[in-house]
């Protein structure tokens, strides 16, 4: 199983699922994520995307999903994971008084993003 971004990188399979998650979230995407840090929306990046993905083969790896050769499913799977890391869809990010937020950080373990 991959255990890090260079053998991700690497991996026909996994480019073609990165982009294949990119072409749903990223910022050109059908379904574009975003966040909020230190008071602007930041767009999904690349590096949230693989980030992501390690975490699911992770889970996988560990038998918590089964990996379903790079499907919707794992698609969705990853905008789980992405969304327990403070990404939301950018159409339904609100506008909020940041001033007023609390910047504190979120952990996620493993059982939190099993889906």
């Amino acid at each position: 199983m991959i255990t890090n971004f260079i053998a991700l990188r690497n991996n026909p399979a996994l480019v073609a699922f990165r982009y294949y998650v990119l072409s749903f979230y990223g910022h050109d995407g059908i379904y574009p994520l975003a966040k909020y840090e230190d008071g602007e929306i930041v767009p999904l990046t690349v590096a949230d995307v693989e980030m992501a993905i390690m975490h699911y083969i992770k889970q996988c790896s560990n038998n918590v999903v089964e990996w379903g050769d790079g499907d919707s499913i794992d698609r969705e799977r990853v905008r789980v994971i992405l969304e327990y890391r403070g990404f939301f869809e950018e159409s339904h990010i609100p506008e909020i008084d940041t001033s007023r937020v609390l910047h504190t950080p979120i952990t996620v373990d493993d059982s939190m993003a099993a889906a």
